[in-house]
């Protein structure tokens, strides 16, 4: 089951060719998952995140490029 916050963070879902789900985090849900695995731990940041550790581990290795992209479509919204 997917929290109220990771669901609000979720873009958009796709079934993968394995058949199982695909999960698109915005910017800003990243650098929180970051920020709190700076401060206590990768393992709590995923289990708070409900994201496996790898992906904890991928997003703090590539903030900087994380942080750039959040500022660069910043006021940016979904276009109709």
């Amino acid at each position: 089951m997917i929290s109220l916050v990771a669901m609000s963070s979720l873009h958009d879902a796709a079934i993968s060719h394995k058949g199982e789900k695909r999960r698109n985090y915005d910017m800003s849900f990243k650098l929180e998952a970051i920020e709190y695995a700076e401060r206590v731990s990768n393992n709590a940041a995923a289990k708070k995140s409900k994201v496996e550790m790898k992906r904890i581990r991928e997003w703090r290795k590539n903030k900087q490029s994380i942080a750039e992209l959040k500022e660069k479509h910043k006021g940016q919204g979904r276009k109709k």
